[in-house]
């Protein structure tokens, strides 16, 4: 995909003022913060920015093992997401803090952690006023389908713990008739 930078070096680090990316689903990454060497990766810190026009062409495109399993309850709207966040990625560890985002026009806050080490894990917390899961899922979720396709996101990850924390006003699974 197209993608630019700006960046600057010293002191075995790479400073990026602006590394962008235009990706599939009418989707554009932005990073700015610092990269240095790691034990097994580079490790990168910083502030991200994402915004897609088609969440669902994203997911399907980061995570093509998810396709099949997610494509049959995501049937609804497509998702127009952009979001802004603190993250830091290693070779087993990511961490997106202090993100806000706007979900078709509904914004929230989040915070993501996921570990692949010993003993791995998922950690996501959404703050919403307002999150409407039934124009996305409008054939409804059960309550254990999510966390059952959430494994398979990051397959071989055996043992992978997983934790959903939502503060929601008004969730919404349906529609009102």
């Amino acid at each position: 995909r197209d993608w630019g930078r700006k960046a600057s070096a010293g002191a075995g680090t790479v400073g990026l003022q602006d590394l962008t990316a235009d990706l599939p689903g009418v989707s554009r990454m932005k990073f700015a913060g610092i990269a240095c060497p790691g034990k097994e990766t580079a490790e990168l810190g910083g502030n991200r920015a994402f915004e897609t026009g088609d969440a669902r062409t994203f997911v399907n495109w980061r995570w093509p093992q998810t396709k099949e399993t997610i494509g049959k309850s995501w049937t609804g709207s497509r998702g127009r997401l952009k979001g802004q966040g603190d993250i830091t990625w290693s070779a087993r560890q990511f961490g997106l803090q202090n993100a806000k985002y706007e979900l078709d026009g509904l914004p929230g806050k989040a915070n993501v952690a996921i570990s692949l080490g010993a003993s791995p894990f998922v950690d996501l917390s959404l703050v919403a006023d307002d999150f409407d899961l039934g124009a996305y899922l409008p054939q409804g979720l059960s309550p254990t389908s999510l966390m059952t396709a959430m494994p398979t996101l990051w397959s071989g990850q055996g043992g992978l713990q997983q934790k959903l924390n939502l503060a929601l006003i008004c969730f919404k699974i349906g529609r009102a008739y």
